[in-house]
């Protein structure tokens, strides 16, 4: 029988192995990229805590005139951080594929922006829960 022992470890492909080698050789971008994702991983802790303290049905919309048009059971409120969440992987992954195909510089005007979306979202969530 030819069984693989618990020490045997899969093989990386060399083109997986290579690609993941050049994006952390890539500080800027791995830094960038990290950042939002900790910031994500903040942003889903705000929003399951948060969760606990809204009351059953919360405002998510207002029209010009500050007043709620939109009410909604408070479970509604992680679709926010799954919003932020296909932005974060869309944004990072067109980052690679700008950054690979274009310009350095338009892949990192992605990543960057993929922060600054990550912090909104942080933002209206925690406004939320006040």
């Amino acid at each position: 029988m030819n069984t693989p022992s618990l020490t045997h470890k899969r093989r990386v492909p060399p083109r997986l192995q290579q690609a993941w080698h050049a994006f952390t050789a890539n500080r800027p971008a791995f830094y960038t990229i990290g950042l939002a994702g900790v910031i994500h991983l903040f942003l889903w802790v705000t929003t399951i805590v948060g969760y606990f303290r809204l009351p059953p049905s919360i405002p998510l919309h207002f029209d010009a005139f500050g007043q709620p048009d939109r009410i909604e059971p408070r479970g509604q409120i992680f679709v926010l951080p799954l919003i932020a969440l296909m932005l974060l992987l869309g944004n990072g992954v067109g980052g690679v594929i700008v950054q690979r195909w274009v310009d350095d510089f338009a892949a990192y005007l992605l990543w960057g922006g993929t922060v600054v979306i990550q912090v909104l979202f942080w933002l209206a969530v925690f406004s939320l829960i006040l």
